[in-house]
């Protein structure tokens, strides 16, 4: 993965949850788990840390995945309930929606660059 930027992050969940790490102190700050989320309950969480004051850092080395099948809930609950989430996350951000493609073809640039480097046991 690149290294995190607030633009991006701002404009599309890119932190892998499943290896996402934080201090007890700055969960408590911002109020916990908002449970009104059903879908975007880790991007909720990830954009009131930054509204916080948190900083990102990604560490280059492999923590772990999650698996792609039929039944997960970013398939099942997009239509339903994830487009309307991440709607109400981009209008409390203030964001556009012809901003989110730029962000996400810039950020998918540099993640292939990314990935290329590790496959040659780079760490960027």
């Amino acid at each position: 993965m690149p290294p995190h930027d607030e633009y991006t992050l701002r404009r599309r969940d890119f932190i892998p949850q499943e290896t996402l790490f934080w201090r007890r102190s700055l969960f408590e700050r911002v109020g916990g788990i908002n449970s009104s989320f059903h879908y975007a309950i880790d991007w909720d969480l990830i954009l009131r840390f930054m509204d916080a004051g948190a900083k990102f850092c990604r560490v280059p080395y492999f923590l772990g995945c999650f698996r792609v099948h039929s039944a997960q809930k970013t398939k099942t609950l997009w239509n339903s309930v994830g487009e309307k989430e991440v709607a109400s996350l981009r209008a409390r951000q203030g964001v556009r929606e012809e901003e989110i493609d730029k962000a996400v073809f810039r950020y998918r640039r540099v993640a292939a660059l990314c990935s290329v480097a590790y496959e040659l046991g780079l760490r960027i």
